[in-house]
């Protein structure tokens, strides 16, 4: 598999996919570029600094849109809305649950946990990101 990213300028204010990266081992650095040809509309700048890097999930959503970190999806189950997700990255790419949920199984209540982006089929959608949408990840009770 070759990693694919995406990242959003902090300065910029935007999001985009690099086109080069660059790895500087002597200062420890990643620098991202948006385009080949320097001109006016080239991003470019210093993973961690200017730029936060993302890697895609190697999964889709129910429209096809691929999954990233960063991004929020709703979840799903037994056809109806049940919460929020943000997609992290914590050894592995994770889903931490911004909403209390719970679900219905064979009769009992239990909370619906933290899961592997893989382990429970593909019951959501992606309805924002962390940097584009930072009010999804206020969570309800």
């Amino acid at each position: 598999m070759i990693p694919k990213f995406r990242a959003w300028h902090k300065i910029k204010k935007r999001m985009f996919i690099p086109s080069t990266l660059y790895l500087r081992p002597e200062n420890n650095e990643i620098w991202i570029n948006e385009n080949t040809v320097e001109d006016e509309n080239c991003f470019y700048g210093c993973a961690g600094k200017d730029i936060e890097l993302m890697i895609f999930s190697e999964f889709k959503d129910r429209k096809k849109v691929k999954i990233f970190e960063g991004d929020i999806i709703a979840i799903e189950h037994n056809g109806k809305f049940i919460g929020k997700s943000l997609i992290k990255w914590n050894k592995g790419l994770v889903m931490e649950n911004i909403d209390k949920i719970t679900i219905k199984h064979h009769g009992k209540y239990s909370n619906f946990p933290p899961a592997n982006l893989d382990s429970t089929g593909n019951p959501w959608n992606i309805i924002g990101n962390y940097f584009e949408n930072p009010e999804l990840l206020i969570g309800k009770e």
